[in-house]
């Protein structure tokens, strides 16, 4: 399923209390989705953006300020995100305990080693 931005602002303000989705696999998700559902449904626990070519730091910095309750975040085979994004994830989303990011090749040892110090509640990096 394919979804665009348009149900993600729909979701946003419909669904306050949503505590997980998947927008894997889509190329038609952007920042502004990713952003005005952090706004909306800041109790998310868990997000799943993998292979989301639009998704980048913006979108991670939302989820960072808005949604301090995450505690699992996929965003694998994302090519934009670099250090920032994990860096505001790792200073805002203490309670982050799985973070998967296979071939996210703009992450460097700068930004796990920012996630590894500020999440005492990591159990999986990947």
């Amino acid at each position: 399923m394919h979804i665009s931005d348009a149900s993600v602002f729909s979701i946003s303000k419909n669904c306050r209390n949503l505590r997980n989705i998947d927008l894997s696999n889509n190329d038609k998700i952007t920042d502004n989705a990713v952003v005005a559902l952090s706004q909306g449904c800041q109790n998310l626990n868990g997000i799943d953006l993998v292979a989301c070519p639009q998704i980048s730091d913006v979108s991670l910095e939302a989820l960072a300020q808005n949604c301090p309750r995450i505690t699992r975040l996929d965003i694998s085979n994302s090519k934009i995100i670099t250090d920032m994004g994990i860096e505001a994830l790792a200073l805002h989303c203490r309670n982050l305990s799985h973070l998967r990011m296979l071939s996210c090749s703009k992450v460097s040892d700068n930004g796990i080693v920012h996630l590894v110090k500020n999440c005492p509640d990591i159990k999986l990096v990947k």
